[in-house]
This record gives C-alpha cells, sequence and structure tokens, in this order.
C-alpha cells in the first residue's frame, strides 16, 4: 500500500510538471517538423484499432481460458489468460471513463485551436479525449501482465512502451503527460485486477 501511494504522489508530480513545463513546447516543436499529413490521417485511426485489439484480446483470452480449465490445466499460461480476460477490458473501461471526467483537449485540437487548452471537465469525447493516454493504459496493463508472469522478457516489455510511448508524443498523438499518466494507471490496473481475482478465487 505504501508503494501504490508513493507512486501515485510520484506520477502526480511528473504529470503536473508536464502538463505546467512540457507538453506546450514540446507539441509546438513536434508540430514543426510534422510536414507529412499523410502520416497524420494514418494516425487519426488508431482509436478504431484500440476497441477492436481489447475485444480481439479479450475474446482469445476468455478461449483459451476456458479450453485450458476445461482440460484440468491450471499453470502460469492459464493464469496469465484469466488475468488479461479481465485487466484488458478494464483498462478499455477506466480509460474511457476518465477521459469523460478530465476533458482534456488532445495535442492536435490544441494546435489547431489553443485557445481551448486545459481540462473540460466532464465533457469529454471528440477534441476532448486526450488525457490520459487510452494506448498507454491499456497496453500497459497487458504488458504489466506479461511482466508478471514471464519475467524473462522483461527487456522488450519496456521497450516495446517506451517505442509505443515515443511514438503517441512523436506524432502529437498525446502529450507527454498523457502518456505518463496512461502508463501509471495501466499498472494499477493490473495490479488491483490480479489482487481482486486472487480474493475472487
Amino acid at each position: 500500500m505504501e508503494i501504490m501511494i508513493l507512486s501515485f504522489i510520484l506520477t502526480a508530480i511528473i504529470t503536473a510538471l508536464s502538463i505546467r513545463n512540457f507538453d506546450k513546447s514540446l507539441a509546438i516543436y513536434i508540430h514543426k517538423f510534422d510536414t507529412t499529413s499523410t502520416w497524420r490521417e494514418y494516425t487519426a485511426d488508431i482509436p478504431d484499432f484500440l476497441l477492436i485489439a481489447v475485444c480481439i484480446i479479450t475474446v482469445l483470452a476468455f478461449i483459451v481460458y476456458r479450453t485450458r480449465r476445461r482440460r484440468g490445466i491450471y499453470n502460469n499460461e492459464t493464469k496469465f489468460f484469466y488475468l488479461i480476460m479481465y485487466a484488458v477490458p478494464a483498462a478499455y473501461t477506466v480509460k474511457s471513463f476518465l477521459k469523460y471526467l478530465f476533458g482534456r483537449i488532445t495535442t492536435r485540437e490544441w494546435l489547431i485551436k489553443p485557445e481551448l487548452d486545459g481540462f473540460h471537465w466532464f465533457q469529454g469525447g471528440g477534441g476532448y479525449a486526450g488525457f490520459p493516454s487510452g494506448h498507454m493504459v491499456v497496453f500497459t496493463t497487458l504488458t504489466a501482465s506479461l511482466w508478471r508472469f514471464y519475467p524473462r522478457y522483461r527487456a522488450v516489455y519496456v521497450l516495446f512502451l517506451l517505442t509505443l510511448a515515443v511514438a503517441l508524443v512523436a506524432t502529437n498523438y498525446h502529450f507527454l503527460s498523457d502518456v505518463v499518466a496512461g502508463a501509471y494507471l495501466g499498472v494499477l490496473i493490473e495490479v488491483c485486477t490480479c489482487r481482486i481475482l486472487k480474493a475472487d478465487r
């Protein structure tokens, strides 16, 4: 519990500092070099892909888990699929609610309409769905689950999340603080889901 509290405080400080000192200047700097409109159009479809990915992961995890349980197999692999069967859709649900709650303007929308800067509470959706980064929430949750059950490849997981974070910021898809908050939330959801499922079983 102490670790969770300390990590929350640390993340809150880093996020606040990023919002105040780094988000806007970094977005403007990246925008100056962003001359490929085709790439912007392509990445605009990522949210649809995220929902599809969540559905596929959840359904596959459910099928694999049920199949292994019917065969009497209950090992690390079975536990992993049992966890992500709940954790991944939970991550998507939580991020959707928080986006609506915070209603933060997205990076690209802010670059067009800087006067709309900030958080627009309970007005999330469309151009007001920037915080936290849903991609970081969902994929950090999934990666944290892999980290728990397959620790041998932790370096690969870290590299994957760093690559995702850089891509989201470098394409001005998210502010830096959106990504930081999303990564923390993903870890938190994985930990909480794991503890709830252990208590349930």
